[in-house]
């Protein structure tokens, strides 16, 4: 089953290394013919990928380092400390990773027909 679902991928994948006069001389279902990264580097080249890339590396980054760290601090203080809702506060981080956001309880029906909700506490995604 697995390799009826990674034989579309492989021959996309096929298809963007071979160059269009490879294809057009030699056909679709050929290997005969070239096969280079120039597609690649085109369309790396023309949409503007290295400037989405870097875009997407300055938020992605900091915020991945800053939720680790946040969170390792956080870990810490639920593992190591003894307090009276330290188990209660591990139960409910656990659960909260576990369970979908879309299956949240604040799903504010009663205000789905307005653009924003009224609840402070609200999930923005659900509303």
């Amino acid at each position: 089953m697995a390799v009826m679902w990674l034989i579309p991928l492989g021959w996309s994948l096929f298809t963007a290394l071979r160059p269009v006069d490879s294809t057009n001389q030699y056909g679709y279902f050929s290997f005969a013919g070239d096969f280079n990264f120039d597609n690649f580097t085109q369309a790396w080249t023309q949409g503007g990928f290295s400037t989405y890339f870097w875009n997407s590396v300055i938020i992605t980054v900091p915020a991945v380092l800053l939720t680790l760290f946040l969170a390792s601090l956080m870990a810490f203080a639920v593992s190591r400390v003894n307090w009276k809702f330290n188990i209660t506060l591990l139960i409910m981080f656990t659960a909260g990773n576990l369970l979908p956001r879309r299956s949240s309880p604040l799903r504010c029906s009663r205000w789905q027909s307005t653009s924003k909700c009224r609840t402070p506490s609200a999930i923005p995604e659900t509303c």
